[in-house]
């Protein structure tokens, strides 16, 4: 990411995976983010694996790597209830690859994954509220809250309501029916 006013006027991005080599010019440091995940189920003790830096396809420097898995487990769900704002259409427009609804709707489950990954709940679960798919993310005890769609037809907002509320979700719900009203109307 270029940041222009550090004197090297680049800061590591720690979201976008590495997908290709990185040139660095010689005598300068770069920063890379390492995440590792350890399951659940991994029994306390260390963990040992290597890192490789390759320069023109060949391993130049081994680097080892330790861990140290803790006797405990994290819960599931988080101690924080969220509700973080993104929304498919905007993810869309930066993904011109997924061109279709179905293609849309598993890249947003994608990004939708890695905000429960760090223990984020988003504003709309994947797949809507109706498809049984939404309906096992709502169900997922990593998810802590999400929207009820809202509208102006009562008939809609009870059956929703009845339907969040038959599948045992409805506590997890909550109605945002307008963001940062702007005109005395709005209110």
């Amino acid at each position: 990411v270029s940041v222009p006013h550090t004197p090297e006027k680049q800061w590591p991005d720690p979201l976008p995976p590495l997908q290709e080599p990185v040139t660095l010019a010689p005598q300068t440091n770069h920063v890379f983010w390492v995440k590792l995940h350890v399951s659940r189920y991994q029994p306390p003790g260390q963990l040992r694996a290597c890192a490789s830096v390759m320069v023109d396809g060949q391993e130049a420097v081994r680097i080892p790597l330790t861990l140290k898995v803790h006797p405990f487990t994290l819960p599931q769900t988080p101690a924080a209830r969220t509700a973080f704002g993104i929304w498919a259409g905007y993810v869309n427009l930066h993904h011109p690859e997924a061109t279709t609804p179905e293609a849309q709707a598993d890249l947003y489950a994608r990004y939708y994954e890695m905000l429960l990954d760090h223990q984020i709940s988003a504003y709309e679960v994947p797949y809507g509220l109706q498809d049984p798919r939404g309906l096992a993310y709502l169900r997922d005890p990593r998810v802590t809250s999400y929207v009820i769609p809202f509208t102006d037809n009562p008939q809609e907002l009870r059956r929703t309501w009845e339907h969040l509320v038959a599948a045992g979700v409805a506590d997890k719900g909550f109605y945002y029916p307008i963001d940062e009203p702007f005109t005395r109307e709005s209110y």
